[in-house]
């Protein structure tokens, strides 16, 4: 049996995770400054997913939609926050001389749970906070297809755009959570992978 899939968006999420995990690996060099040249030339990856996902995208009940991306997107979230939180502490404990495991295990807490509020994510992992963007945009996406015509999607895409537009325009939204802009900007990119892809 032939597979009619066609292979090319694939190819570029194989490529786009690549440039991901490179960068990552850049970052914990220890002159990252001109390495992130190479990184910089395919910055689009990021918004390359959300575009991805919107042209992709069918609708479902929304049950479905939470449910799985629940299983996909959530757990793997908790869990390598997780991951990350207990590096802090046990480095803490190992690094720190009159720190021990409950003092270390508090403030790694508190500061974990205030990264997750101001950044989507726990410091000591704090790429994950794509993962409950896309979960979020996800939701968002469902209810919005299902709820506009083709069109007010379209206007609704414009509206999303000058709001952020307007938002970046302002030095002191730098202290607002960062997912309440990168939110809009996920959504933004899977409208436009939706409208794209249709």
């Amino acid at each position: 049996m032939i597979d009619s899939r066609d292979k090319s968006l694939d190819i570029a999420v194989g490529f786009s995770l690549l440039i991901v995990i490179i960068e990552h690996i850049i970052g914990f060099c220890s002159n990252p400054h001109n390495l992130y040249i190479i990184v910089d030339v395919f910055c689009f990856y990021l918004a390359f997913f959300f575009f991805k996902a919107g042209a992709c995208f069918r609708t479902k009940p929304i049950r479905e939609i939470i449910k799985m991306g629940f299983f996909r997107l959530i757990i793997p979230y908790v869990i390598f926050s997780i991951i990350g939180v207990l590096c802090v502490i046990i480095r803490q404990i190992l690094t720190i001389d009159w720190m021990d495991i409950v003092t270390s295990t508090k403030i790694a807490l508190k500061y974990a749970f205030s990264d997750i509020i101001k950044y989507g994510a726990p410091q000591a992992n704090l790429p994950l906070w794509f993962l409950l963007s896309l979960f979020i945009c996800r939701i968002l996406m469902n209810l919005m297809v299902k709820i506009l015509a083709k069109r007010m999607v379209f206007i609704s895409l414009l509206v999303i755009v000058a709001i952020m537009q307007v938002i970046d325009c302002f030095d002191s939204f730098d202290d607002i959570p960062l997912y309440l802009k990168n939110i809009p900007m996920g959504l933004s990119l899977m409208l436009v992978g939706y409208l794209v892809g249709k």
